[in-house]
């Protein structure tokens, strides 16, 4: 018969010693390491049976310290195997999840605490009574060893017996001198013939000839493909050594099955540490597998990590890497693809630029499956002559005393039988008493793994013999193999290890570590300083050497000054340390950024960095003093203030300090910054990130990984100062970064932060010309999108420091990548397409095709109804159709399209993100965030930018939603939904009114200017044009923008719009008041230049396709005129004569208290003409001297929302600039630079026109105005100072509604209205106007929040909120929550006095779990189960409520995945939501949603009632513990103190939280000679 060996992998061992099952590992901190079936990563335990025999576990448990689980009946522990159980907290006793899998009722304390193992009877089986505190993912449990003391290829004796068999044969002492000398694996196969061993048959798959030096420091896994033509037999993994000079760092090489680019499982792992590095051979370190890996024909990737500072990977992509080669084993198998890259531990899954064999990383040893399973061939000797052989394999033992397992590994075909010294071991297909020519009972093949019991004294040092006798089936079968394996293995029950490569389900890794040293401390902490200090460094370990450097290259043991005293440092220093110690793991590297910011201020070229990047390096502050004081803000500047100045700008803003090998920056080879082309995790290098705050503390410190980022930036000969990219992974440190450094309104955790230069938008490229970089464009975009109501990128600005060397400004950004989705939409990241503009790839996370199709759709037509709907999921009516994929959300694309349109960025739509949920059911379709608009304005000039044309000719359009929105505006109903969207935003206070773009603007101004005095010292010269300053060119953009570009860019944007038909003529009609609280009976009342149409039950008044809404009721116009400011007014005046006024005149709150006061017009005339014009004669001050006036004309409060039109009339000779409220509105021949003291008109106005009012439409300007008092503030312009007259005359109209039809309120309503002329309607205007009293924070509040259900609680999120009040109908029309998830009460939604209302995140979930339970509304995005802030707001803005829960202590901690949700205490007395101590988790598992689970206490003992357990106190730790009562809400428990029994104080406590509640008591009370403490229980 033909057979192949089927091998069947498995771990079994029977030690002499361990007959009962073990915890063999556990890991009491998961976060990424083994997933359960459920999709989460709880804590597990592993248990494993040494024994030969299956154990029945049912009634076995397992302890904590507090509580005991059992294995449920039915669970079977079979001989040498291991079963993995999750420690999760289960709710209930027996969870199975979704694998399978058995969940415990408790979770591993990760601070350390007992796990026993308990037979039925509760006796101790085994204990780890003692557990210091645990890692993130790392493991714990026994040191296990491995010894191999015979292989297939051992030397041996056999012999084919021809008459008798001595039965010593199987002894030690037994002569085989006249036997056969071969190899332990003997056999042979007639059909097709054997590969034989002796060597010829073993192949190393990547070869790496000696002494080649590594040149990637890259710690993430390297993988590269090959494809199994023929079975082979995989024998050892191999890791590449840096050098060939040691390891030293521990790398891991893993063996992936594939399936085309996707990961299979890991079939073998081995990790090589300095201490355990395995044997060297060439340039390879390799490691034998416990058993062979037989790879049948199939797709396979050898992955190996670990890599990095001080133990590189060889890259052919980065230098040419000789000694590099492969060997296919004559064609068994084939190296394909282009290698890969990705996290370390995981499957590599980013393809790379090839070749395959790319890296020296890592390799495996194979051969063709028979070469090893027959080292030695006997046909000639047993064929056709005898079923059986006999195999004598001499073996030593290092120190017998110390194996407890011995394992055999047999290969055969057809069956054996094995002893070792005489002891029978293991059989298979073997008679009962082997005779000479004995015959296999049975046919069979396999590679099977057999547990060996000796007894004591077995086993020698020295002369023991491994006896074998194969059986085949028949003397004439054609094949036969009897190939054995045998390892010796140790379990050290005394010695326990932690094992950062954590094998659940395997034996344990042998490479476990005793401990880890201590994190090192040191003595000061990084930041700004002054003068000189010394740092002491120290661990809390023992016996360590610590290492450490000052030149930001990264300490090992053999590289770095080691520590012996305090180390002075009296300049900018970086000092980085690591603490080693003999069998521990070393500290991570701890950084500190020392910033002396005198020598920062005026750093020169550092010593030691390359003088050329291919470019002239760059890394000084301008070193010419007069420019220095130029950049520093004053050209008078001394040295001295200079320098103190740009001190000053440094701590402006926060810092961001990056630290790493000078090497991975500036290396010609490998350094990233010398190589900014290079892209991928390949061009990323490890650096140290730490966050200083503007007052010099330290605030944040972590490892990560740096790349360059960008598209046409990444060029040095463009712009010296690059764009970059901070990505967070396990590997480096924190795997997210952990520190809200966007700000309270932003998460608290980032997977990545861009680091944006916005290089065109920078004095170093500046594209609009010389001086006209605004620095924050990008980012006033960036947050013009969000105030929209749309996902937009947050950023915030910061300094830049490479290795204490000043870098610049910086925009720090989030990057909208699928965790971003993640983040703000909810759902799994793994549930996004994102695709982004460009390069290399436009697909960032899940699949492109949505996009394609959406484009495509695109390009066919988008004109006609049912190509519209289509797009949107729908049927032509409107109706959703589950056959159309949801492609597009049209109003966020709409947005997207009004705030480009608006800023004009050169390249948009080119550069953009596009997010899509893949969800059905779930998903918007195509979200639209806009992206690097580092070329916005126009470089200020209103009318220079157009984005509405329809021909742009750009080849950014292509691929871009430009291919999207110019088919979309031949549809009338998306010009129509255009239309509405930019009303909504360009009025009544939307996002893009004036008041609103202004305010974004000065408050990014304000942040940014202060910073720019430094930038400006550093890359203020870097064009070589000259330099560019604040003072002299960015507040020239800055005025230009604020005065110029914001106040006339509406009028200009509308034109284009109406040119190309995305806005209508005709005006929307207003109302005389838009929207909120009104009392019963409120009248509203309509203005427009045609008859308006209006409803008030939400519908629009327009139907699709044009026709009025049957519904609709008609309305004519009842506007009337009224003055504001009437000629005439009271002015005070001031004809400057230096520059000792500065711009803040224009102001309301100036105080012009020694102007000259009189009555408009203001002038002169010193001839005839404007006498009748002028009440304020100003011919003495100006005449012949000066040609500017300041005036300041009060006029009293308008309601912005009482208002229709705005109009300044104005008679003027010859010039003006017009401020309302400090806002710049109007402008008449003005001079063509920044206004000035002694500025003159740009050009004249004849005297017949002056005399005559000029109409300046300011509408647009009407959010300026205050309902408590206004300022019109004019800057006088005369052609000259010689000119014979001058004359300002304003005046201030507008339109208010008191006449027309009108509609009278008596219930809230939504009133939507459009003015109709017959052929052409409006844009909507529409607003609430709720008839009651509005909520407020003494009138609603949020009872209950599930931000983080269990695993196993399939209702998930919700939220509800209460009226707390006494208010009957609490009116939450249009309140809306726009933190933490998204969700707005529809019109005339009501609660009653104490009821609830519940927001879902998945209704069908949610009514399944609660029936009956009445569900408000369903709600877009989901809680971060990190905690953060959950803001509700009214109906017009106003902020209700604005809090941030957590989910660490003092929060209560079962809400956090353990199945409570948070429950309000006493929501009546409107407590404050931020504060923990006024949560806890509900008693009821789930929650109880629309309810309450809190009980009332109605006499009796009231301490009885509240505390569950008498209250007690820690001595030790100043704890006071109280364990409150489930649900007693209605009482108040308050700690005090007291050192005489009389006076008690409650202050001094810190709220600890937990369960049961805890609090702190801290000096000075804490540490008196007495003190005496209670609980003050009283009802609320």
């Amino acid at each position: 018969m033909t057979s192949r060996l089927a091998i069947a992998l498995a771990w079994a061992a029977l030690p002499s010693l361990l007959a009962e099952p073990i915890i063999s590992e556990f890991m009491a901190s998961n976060s990424g390491i083994l997933m359960d079936g459920d999709g989460n990563y709880p804590d597990w335990i592993e248990i494993h049976n040494p024994d030969a025999a299956e154990v029945d576990l049912a009634e076995w448990g397992l302890r904590d310290n507090m509580e005991t689980w059992r294995f449920p009946a039915g669970t079977f522990l079979p001989g040498g195997g291991y079963l993995v159980v999750f420690a999760s907290g289960q709710a209930i006793e027996n969870h199975v999840d979704g694998a399978g899998h058995l969940h415990t009722t408790f979770k591993l304390d990760a601070s350390g605490e007992p796990l026993t193992l308990l037979r039925p009877d509760d006796s101790v089986a085994f204990e780890y009574a003692i557990v210091p505190s645990q890692r993130e993912d790392v493991g714990y449990g026994l040191l296990t060893q491995l010894e191999s003391l015979v292989a297939p290829d051992s030397s041996a004796r056999h012999w084919v017996p021809d008459a008798t068999l001595s039965p010593n044969w199987i002894q030690p002492g037994f002569n085989d001198v006249t036997w056969t000398t071969g190899r332990a694996a003997v056999g042979y196969n007639t059909s097709p013939g054997p590969v034989l061993g002796g060597g010829s048959g073993f192949h190393t798959a990547y070869l790496v000839e000696a002494g080649v030096p590594g040149n990637q420091s890259y710690s993430g896994s390297l993988g590269m493909d090959f494809v199994v033509l023929q079975d082979v037999r995989v024998t050892d993994l191999g890791v590449f050594d840096d050098g060939s000079d040691g390891l030293n760092r521990t790398i891991t090489a893993q063996l992936w099955s594939r399936n085309g680019d996707d990961a299979g499982s890991v079939l073998a792992l081995e990790s090589f540490t300095g201490a355990n590095p395995g044997t060297l051979e060439g340039g390879t370190l390799f490691k034998p597998l416990v058993a062979p890996l037989i790879l049948a024909p199939g797709d396979y990737t050898m992955v190996a990590y670990g890599y990095g500072s001080g133990e590189r990977n060889g890259n052919q992509g980065v230098s040419a890497l000789d000694g590099l080669d492969i060997d296919t084993g004559g064609g068994l198998i084939q190296f394909v693809g282009n290698s890969r890259f990705g996290d370390a531990g995981s499957f590599p899954s980013s393809e790379d630029g090839g070749p395959s064999n790319r890296y020296a990383a890592g390799t495996f040893k194979y051969s063709p499956h028979e070469a090893n399973d027959i080292e030695t061939d006997v046909e000639a000797s047993m064929l056709n002559n005898n079923s059986s052989i006999v195999v004598r394999v001499p073996f030593d033992v290092a120190d017998p005393s110390a194996v407890d397992t011995l394992q055999l590994g047999m290969g055969y075909d057809d069956g054996f039988a094995a002893w070792i010294n005489g002891v029978p071991i293991a059989n298979r297909n073997a008679p009962g008493v082997p005779v000479w020519n004995s015959a296999a009972t049975a046919e069979g093949n396999a590679t099977e793994l057999f547990p060996a019991a000796l007894p004591p004294g077995t086993l020698m040092t020295t002369g023991n013999i491994l006896a074998v006798q194969g059986f085949n089936v028949i003397a004439d079968d054609g094949d036969f193999v009897a190939s054995p394996q045998l390892f010796g293995i140790s379990h050290d029950v005394s010695s326990a290890r932690y094992f950062t490569t954590p094998t659940p389900g395997a034996p344990n890794d042998p490479a476990g570590i005793a401990g880890f040293v201590a994190d090192t401390k040191f003595s000061v902490d990084r930041g700004f300083y002054r003068t000189p200090f010394s740092v002491a460094i120290t661990s809390s370990t023992s016996n360590v050497t610590i290492r450490y450097t000052t030149d930001g290259s990264t300490p090992t043991e053999t590289h770095g000054t080691v520590y012996t005293a305090p180390i002075n440092i009296s300049t900018t220093t970086i000092l980085r340390a690591v603490a080693f110690k003999a069998g521990f793991q070393p500290t991570n590297v701890d950084t500190h950024s020392y910033l002396f910011l005198d020598a920062v201020a005026t750093q020169g070229n550092p010593a030691g960095y390359p003088a050329s990047w291919g470019v002239a390096a760059d890394y000084a502050m301008d070193q010419n003093p007069a420019d220095y004081a130029r950049a520093a803000g004053n050209r008078s500047f001394t040295p001295r203030e200079a320098q103190a100045a740009i001190v000053s700008s440094l701590q402006a803003i926060p810092t961001i300090s990056i630290v790493t090998d000078r090497g991975h920056l500036f290396d010609s080879g490998s350094g990233i910054y010398l190589n900014p082309s290079g892209r991928g995790s390949q061009w990323e290098r490890p650096v140290s990130v730490e966050i200083i705050g503007e007052d010099g503390q330290g605030r944040y410190q972590t490892n990560a990984g740096l790349r360059i980022m960008g598209y046409t930036s990444r060029n040095l000969n463009a712009t010296p100062k690059l764009n970059m990219r901070l990505l967070f992974k396990k590997e480096y440190g924190d795997a997210r970064m952990q520190h809200p450094i966007l700000g309270d309104e932003g998460p608290d955790e980032f997977n990545t932060i861009a680091l944006r230069g916005n290089i065109r938008d920078a004095w170093l490229t500046e594209y609009q010309g010389f001086g006209s970089a605004f620095y924050i464009g990008d980012e006033w975009c960036k947050r013009a999108q969000f105030d929209m109501g749309q996902p937009a990128v947050r950023g915030t600005f910061a300094h830049v420091y490479l290795n204490g060397i000043y870098w610049g400004f910086y925009n720090p950004t989030e990057r909208p990548d699928d965790s971003f989705a993640e983040t703000y939409l909810g759902g799994d990241k793994s549930e996004y397409d994102v695709v982004k503009f460009c390069c290399p790839d436009r697909s960032t996370a899940g699949t492109i095709t949505m996009w394609n199709r959406l484009r495509s759709e695109a390009n066919a037509g988008l004109g006609t109804t049912a190509a519209y709907q289509r797009i949107q999921g729908n049927n032509p009516d409107g109706s959703p159709n589950r056959a159309y994929p949801v492609l597009i959300d049209i109003d966020n694309f709409i947005d997207y399209v009004i705030n480009g349109h608006y800023h004009a960025q050169v390249d948009w739509p080119g550069n953009y993100y596009v997010i899509r949920d893949q969800v059905r059911g779930r998903t918007d379709g195509f979200k639209f965030l806009t992206w690097d608009n580092d070329i916005p304005f126009a470089g200020g000039d209103p009318n220079g930018g157009n984005k509405v044309q329809t021909s742009p000719g750009h080849n950014w359009w292509t691929e871009s939603p430009g291919e999207i929105e110019i088919p979309l505006r031949a549809n009338d109903e998306y010009r129509m939904r255009f239309a509405d969207r930019v009303y909504k935003h360009y009025h009544h206070g939307g996002a893009m009114t004036l008041a609103n773009n202004l305010a974004r603007w000065n408050m990014l101004a304000a942040i940014a200017r202060p910073a720019l005095f430094a930038e400006s010292a550093r890359w203020g010269d870097a064009k070589g044009s000259g330099l560019r300053t604040v003072q002299d060119h960015w507040d020239a953009q800055n005025a230009r923008m604020t005065n110029t570009y914001f106040p006339d860019r509406q009028a200009v944007v509308f034109s284009q719009m109406r040119s190309h038909n995305l806005y209508p003529d005709l005006d929307a009609p207003e109302f005389n008041r838009h929207g909120g609280v009104v009392l019963p009976g409120f009248n509203v009342r309509f203005a427009a230049d045609a008859t308006v149409y209006y409803t008030a039950d939400g519908s629009d008044p327009r139907l699709p396709g044009g026709a009025i809404n049957p519904t609709a009721a008609s309305a004519s116009s009842g506007a009337n005129a009224v003055t504001l400011l009437p000629a005439g007014a009271p002015v005070r005046a001031l004809v400057p004569t230096d520059e000792s006024v500065d711009s803040t005149w224009r102001t309301p709150s100036f105080d012009d208290s020694n102007w000259q006061a009189g009555t408009t017009g203001v002038g002169y005339e010193d001839s005839n003409g404007y006498q009748d014009e002028i009440s304020l004669d100003l011919h003495t001050e100006m005449f012949t001297r000066h040609a500017t006036a300041y005036l300041r004309i009060p006029f009293a409060g308008a309601d912005p929302g009482d208002l229709l039109t705005l109009t300044l009339r104005m008679k003027y000779d010859d010039g003006f600039i017009a401020y309302l409220n400090g806002v710049q509105v109007a402008s008449r021949n003005p001079p063509s630079t920044a206004p000035a003291w002694n500025s003159g008109a740009g050009g004249s106005h004849s005297d017949s026109l002056a005399v005559q009012f000029e109409e300046i439409d300011l509408t647009a300007h009407k959010e300026l105005l205050s309902p408590t008092g206004n300022l019109l503030a004019i800057h006088g312009l005369n052609f000259g100072s010689g000119s014979s007259d001058f004359l300002i005359v304003p005046e201030i109209e507008a339109t208010t509604l008191s006449g027309g039809d009108s509609l009278s309120l008596s219930t809230t309503s939504h009133i939507r209205a459009r003015a109709f002329d017959g052929s052409e309607w409006s844009a909507l205007n529409e607003a609430t106007f709720i008839v009651g009293v509005a909520p407020n924070a003494a009138t609603l509040a949020v009872s209950e929040l599930m931000y983080n259900p269990a695993v196993t609680d399939p209702a998930g999120e919700f939220i509800e909120v209460m009226n707390i009040s006494s208010v009957d109908g609490l009116d939450l029309t249009g309140v809306h929550f726009n933190d933490g998830i998204t969700f707005t009460f529809p019109l005339a939604y009501t609660l009653a006095p104490g009821e609830r209302a519940v927001l879902v995140r998945d209704s069908a979930a949610f009514a399944a779990v609660h029936p009956g339970v009445p569900i408000a509304g369903i709600f877009e995005g989901a809680f971060n189960n990190g905690g953060e802030l959950v803001a509700i707001s009214d109906s017009l803005g106003n902020e209700i409520l604005a809090f941030t829960y957590g989910n660490d202590l003092p929060w209560p901690d079962h809400a956090d995945g353990g199945g409570s949700s948070l429950v309000l205490i006493a929501p009546k007395s409107a407590p404050d939501h931020g504060m923990p101590q006024n949560w806890r988790a509900s008693t009821a598992p789930g929650g109880t949603p629309g309810g309450t689970d809190a009980v009332s206490y109605h006499g009796g003992d009231l301490l009885t009632y509240a505390l569950a357990e008498p209250a007690s106190l820690d001595f030790s730790t100043g704890n006071l513990s109280a364990p409150l009562a489930p649900g007693a809400d209605d009482v108040e428990v308050v700690p005090q103190w007291s050192a005489d029994l009389v006076n008690w104080n409650e202050d001094h406590f810190d709220y600890l939280g937990g369960e049961p509640r805890q609090w702190r008591i801290h000096s000075p009370p804490l540490g008196g000679p007495r003190l005496f403490f209670r609980l003050k229980v009283q009802v609320r």
